[in-house]
């Protein structure tokens, strides 16, 4: 029953979840402008800080199981994806793409 519900989702839903987990691209925009550190603090953050104590709690104290393990992993992405999107969204990009060539200028949110 699971498996036809998944099936379904992935069938119906693929535009949704596509939009849901656009993690890689904004890692891309992070590292395509020089902001390496965000992402791998963005990454730090969510999969070690928010997402052991998850994987602890809904995997073992809550017993899930597996099952808790793979809700950790949604947890932790959303957490991420949040954190890239309100990076890229308050970024002044008009003025970071006149100063590229000038590095001491820092436009990140």
């Amino acid at each position: 029953m699971l498996g036809v519900a998944f099936l379904l989702l992935l069938g119906l839903g693929h535009d949704l979840l596509v939009r849901l987990f656009t993690t890689r691209v904004l890692c891309g925009v992070a590292r395509g402008y020089e902001w390496q550190h965000l992402a791998a603090w963005t990454n730090l953050v969510a999969f070690y800080i928010i997402g052991l104590p998850l994987a602890i709690l809904f995997g073992f104290t809550l017993g899930f199981q597996t099952k808790g393990l793979w809700m950790e992993q949604i947890c932790d992405l959303l957490c991420q994806n949040c954190v890239l999107f309100f990076i890229t969204m308050r970024t002044n990009w008009h003025e970071l793409d006149l100063t590229m060539f000038n590095k001491d200028n820092d436009f990140v949110c």
